[in-house]
């Protein structure tokens, strides 16, 4: 599908897609260790959170509060009855990117299976993200100095055209034929 197409496709039309894409990707990637699981499935915080992406909610907390004001819409469209708190939304929000990986690798195999695209010629991409906040030194990592605001999970990378930039990496691989769709196949994100 197209960028255009996509930009066209209805918000909860979206949803539905991402629901199974979403479920499988968790059942492809099983939690382990201690506790029980989480009464909230990861794939309902994963819809969360591209719905709140998709709406341009760039801080957690605009994105809590817009999922919350739409709460009874989005539990209908994605046919899950419990809607995460604002606590559990921020804690498990780190670990979604897990979820988007698989979901974005079992979407690109889909395609291809598909003959939706040719993964024959493929291109690689690599950017790197500004970290939100004020910078964090190595000097003062190693110190233990934790200025007020600071992501502590931003981590400092070299761009040739950037420059030392505190952030995060990701890098995407997508379809690249000459005549063909532009499609991801594999994305990450460190």
């Amino acid at each position: 599908m197209g960028k255009r197409a996509l930009a066209r496709l209805p918000l909860q039309a979206l949803v539905e897609l991402a629901v199974p894409l979403l479920k499988r990707a968790e059942r492809e990637s099983l939690r382990v260790g201690p506790g029980r699981p989480p009464v909230i499935p990861d794939w309902v915080l994963g819809v969360l959170i591209m719905v709140a992406v998709l709406k341009q909610k760039k801080s957690k907390s605009a994105q809590y509060a817009f999922l919350h004001e739409h709460r009874a819409l989005l539990s209908k469209w994605m046919g899950a009855d419990d809607f995460p708190g604002r606590t559990t939304y921020f804690e498990r929000y780190r670990r979604a990117h897990r979820l988007f990986e698989k979901a974005v690798r079992i979407q690109g195999e889909q395609a291809i299976q598909e003959g939706i695209v040719d993964a024959r010629c493929v291109a690689v991409d690599k950017s790197v993200l500004s970290a939100r906040g004020p910078l964090w030194h190595q000097r003062q990592r190693r110190s233990g100095v934790f200025p007020r605001g600071i992501d502590r999970e931003s981590t400092w990378t070299y761009s040739e055209y950037h420059g030392w930039i505190q952030g995060y990496g990701y890098e995407v691989v997508i379809t690249a034929s000459h005549r063909g769709l532009c499609f991801p196949l594999l994305a990450s994100v460190d």
